[in-house]
């Protein structure tokens, strides 16, 4: 009998197997025999393997992780550290010890409300409006409302920047932050971006934010409750409401991760919001008279300075004032 011993390597390249071909005398027909591999070779080549690849997908997560930590500090200070130095330059008059600079003071040099306000909005008409007017957003009716709450220190000051510094969030709707030093008029907007309206957050306001292409029976119904219930607020749209986004921890490092929902109705006050598929109109007044007028000046009733694509100026409800005494009056 003549026997050729021969290796061959299975697909995948799982594990080499070794076998003889044998062939009876006198035929050329052979059969594969296989030898006797030692006892836990089959196992242990297949372990080798699993343990080789996952080495490697460790290290690609490894360095994946590693280059957006380099990055990840920056979002997470909530200013753009690139910028000018904020108060390296700001003039004697406009200093202020608690904001870094003062509020509600009219200064080209610094914030007038008019001049380079393309560094917090270039004028889109992407924030505002509805491209598919025909496609609105799906109505989740099986959403309920979703308030959550940031952790603020009770002593935390929001600093006030001048329009030659960028002021970045690391969260697609932030409930406090750095802001402008001249606040928004009270009212409805074709759009105001989040560096103005967190001021009036400060002072106590409420903002509704919406996307341009949630249901307009919906956005409408929810203005009406607003504007029923306290003269200081924001309304305008915003096509950051369906982004959901937040921070996790990893390795004691916080990562800004970003993801998509169908809540595009949005209450915002100082430290917390509420996230709507659908007007629910006992959790909106709810909100309302719990969060309003809570920010560092939430007394404040002071109307603002910025203006820009102010829609409609806002009125005390009846039965209320402009320093909202008596939050949603007309609501049980």
């Amino acid at each position: 009998m003549i026997i050729y011993k021969i290796s061959f390597i299975l697909f995948l390249s799982l594990s080499p197997l070794y076998a003889k071909l044998v062939f009876k005398p006198g035929s050329d027909v052979g059969y594969i025999v296989p030898d006797d591999a030692p006892d836990n070779e089959y196992e242990n080549e297949i372990e080798k393997k699993y343990l080789q690849e996952s080495e490697i997908k460790n290290e690609v997560k490894r360095a994946f992780w590693d280059t957006l930590f380099d990055n990840i500090s920056d979002l997470e200070k909530g200013e753009n550290p690139r910028a000018t130095p904020p108060f390296s330059n700001i003039p004697e008059n406009l200093r202020d010890e608690k904001h870094g600079v003062a509020m509600g003071i009219s200064d080209q040099r610094c914030d007038d409300a008019k001049t380079n306000l393309e560094v917090d909005w270039d004028g889109s008409p992407r924030n505002h409006t509805c491209y598919t007017p025909k496609k609105r957003l799906n109505v989740r009716l099986d959403l309920q409302p979703l308030e959550t709450c940031d952790d603020i220190p009770p002593n935390y000051t929001p600093k006030h920047f001048c329009m030659n510094y960028s002021i970045l969030y690391n969260t697609s709707i932030p409930t406090a932050g750095s802001h402008r030093p001249l606040w928004p008029v009270f009212g409805e907007y074709r759009f105001v971006p989040p560096q103005r309206w967190l001021h009036s957050i400060e002072h106590g306001s409420v903002v509704m934010l919406y996307h341009p292409c949630a249901e307009p029976l919906l956005v409408h119904r929810l203005k009406t409750l607003v504007k029923e219930c306290v003269y200081k607020h924001i309304i305008t749209p915003s096509n950051m409401v369906t982004i959901r986004s937040g921070l996790i921890k990893r390795r004691k490092i916080k990562i800004w991760v970003v993801g998509m929902c169908s809540q595009p109705l949005v209450l915002v006050a100082w430290g917390c919001k509420i996230e709507m598929a659908v007007v629910d109109e006992e959790r909106v007044v709810d909100f309302i008279r719990a969060r309003a007028l809570k920010g560092p000046e939430g007394t404040l009733s002071k109307q603002g300075t910025f203006s820009q694509e102010l829609i409609e100026k806002s009125v005390p409800p009846s039965g209320s004032s402009i320093n909202d005494a008596n939050l949603c009056p007309n609501f049980v």
